[in-house]
């Protein structure tokens, strides 16, 4: 309940009233820069078809991506959902991943209280379950994963 309801249903954050531009098309080289869920939501998801054809295009991938999404399917050199192939040029780089791996999480959390209840949330099922394994053998029992689209209710 921390959005309006049209958030959970329309599957956006724009705050109300926001404007967006309408896509173009541009001749010239661009660069865009966007953090739209692995480029298969927002307007990562609009604009990937009209820059994927392009040689001229270089897509530069700054975070984690899931290997079935379609900035996945692209860094292996696969078709997106849609089926479109990319003529782009594209290249990860980890150095700008926001995503605190398990040492990072270790180290935040050895300053905690380890009777608090943890849920391991951004991650696929077989991390997050190596994860929780690997903090409860270090006191944190109230250790939880969830499921895609699973809810966590707070006492």
């Amino acid at each position: 309940d921390w959005f309006l309801k049209e958030v959970y249903q329309e599957g956006t954050i724009l705050p109300e009233g926001a404007k967006l531009q309408m896509l173009r098309n541009y001749a010239a080289p661009m660069i865009l820069i966007s953090a739209s869920g692995d480029m298969d939501r927002g307007k990562s998801e609009q604009l990937l078809p009209k820059m994927i054809g392009r040689q001229n295009v270089f897509i530069m991938i700054v975070n984690y991506v899931s290997p079935g999404s379609n900035a996945g399917l692209l860094l292996n050199n696969k078709r997106t959902h849609s089926g479109l192939k990319s003529m782009a040029k594209i290249k990860k780089y980890d150095v700008f991943s926001d995503h605190a791996n398990l040492n990072r999480l270790q180290k935040w959390l050895s300053n905690q209280d380890k009777n608090v209840e943890l849920y391991i949330v951004h991650s696929s099922e077989k991390n997050a379950q190596d994860v929780i394994k690997i903090l409860k053998s270090e006191g944190w029992q109230k250790t939880n994963g969830t499921k895609i689209g699973g809810i966590i209710k707070i006492k």
